[in-house]
């Protein structure tokens, strides 16, 4: 099949984890032929940057395109607007069986629409990832912006999908009180990946805990992502000097912003030698930390990585935030809503094995749970 992405929002990055990326790489394993246009900016080093427009062709089954704003003049407001250049004639000479649209709030969905109109037999399909916990209804803008302008180029599209998909109850709901969603063809997709094989997670467990120090008795936690406030990664810290044990070791990783300076300052100037702060790390790394650690750590604001821990066999100790209500009873999980919690959840592990024995076990059993090869076939109705 020929698979079209249209990702306006999405910012395509080579090299991560994102739905978008997990979903490519699921369909070029297929044997399909992808192609996925994005917006002009991606992620170099964690920090979003302009590149322009590009058109590469990644392998004999990816192609990549960016398209530039409408008016480049004007790009602050294009950003805002998410106004870009046509992409009608990338669509046309593709000539997809499925068009999957990440997001809707782009003008570029009239494109889509007009080919759906010339070409009836295509699939299209969209999801979205806008929910009450990322957007701040009280802006001045909100109204104007998603009640109005975003509502109406979602309900241009409405009528051609297949299955409008959401991430998480937050989600739908935004979608059926500010876009007037049918929900009808909503449907649940949770963020996700692969789950690991066995001889790889080995691989990566013993290659990591080897290159870190660490032994096999040592409880390994690891803590990622942009390390803003919000992260709670201050948490962890505390925690950890708090339970006083030798065993436990944090590993953090990702990008400190400068508005998080006193996080800076605070790993700086820890004395406590269980603690390491290894930078940024890309993805494909990441995911070798993860199944190096025994506990993947999230007490702060919500993260891919979490849905990625869950594939790689990893138990994670997270906040519980309402997007995650769809995994409050899977058995790796442990859920968090302070940091007295925290130190709690940390010093019975430390000093109970069994709990921590007992979650790798069911970490193992849940690592098929979001599995795109399972989730995507099923949800898109796929043939072999």
């Amino acid at each position: 099949m020929r698979i079209l992405f249209v990702g306006m929002c999405s910012h395509y990055t080579i090299g991560l984890n994102y739905q978008d990326n997990q979903f490519c790489k699921y369909f070029v394993e297929r044997g399909d032929e992808v192609v996925y246009i994005s917006d002009p900016n991606e992620y170099i080093d964690g920090k979003l940057v302009y590149v322009g427009e590009k058109n590469e062709k990644i392998n004999n089954s990816f192609h990549l395109f960016r398209k530039d704003y409408l008016f480049k003049l004007l790009s602050f407001i294009c950003s805002k607007l998410k106004l870009f250049k046509s992409i009608y004639r990338i669509i046309e000479n593709f000539k997809p069986d499925i068009i999957y649209c990440h997001g809707t709030q782009y003008i570029s969905v009239y494109d889509v629409v007009r080919y759906k109109k010339k070409n009836p037999h295509v699939l299209i399909y969209a999801d979205t990832h806008t929910g009450y916990y990322n957007i701040d209804t009280h802006k001045w803008y909100f109204a104007l912006l998603y009640k109005f302008y975003y509502k109406k180029l979602y309900k241009v599209l409405e009528p051609y999908l297949e299955k409008n998909f959401y991430i998480g109850p937050s989600d739908k709901q935004f979608g059926l009180d500010v876009f007037n969603a049918d929900e009808k063809i909503m449907e649940y997709l949770p963020l996700g990946g692969f789950a690991i094989k066995d001889e790889i997670y080995n691989k990566y467990r013993k290659s990591k805990r080897n290159e870190l120090g660490f032994g096999d008795d040592d409880v390994v936690i690891v803590h990622s992502g942009k390390l803003d406030e919000k992260k709670h990664t201050d948490w962890l810290i505390d925690a950890v000097n708090s339970v006083n044990n030798n065993r436990i070791k944090l590993v953090i990783i990702g990008s400190i912003p400068s508005s998080n300076a006193k996080l800076h300052d605070l790993i700086k100037n820890n004395k406590n030698s269980n603690i390491l702060y290894l930078g940024w790390k890309n993805s494909s790394e990441l995911i070798e930390y993860i199944c190096a650690g025994d506990i993947y750590a999230q007490p702060g604001t919500q993260s891919i990585t979490f849905n990625n821990s869950i594939c790689c066999q990893t138990p994670i100790i997270a906040y519980k935030y309402d997007l995650y209500s769809y995994f409050y009873d899977v058995s790796s999980i442990i859920w968090i809503k302070s940091i007295d919690d925290l130190k709690n959840c940390l010093f019975t592990i430390v000093n109970d094995e069994s709990i921590l024995a007992n979650l790798k076990t069911e970490a193992i059993s849940n690592k098929n749970l979001i599995d795109y090869n399972k989730v995507l076939f099923k949800l898109m109705d796929l043939k072999r």
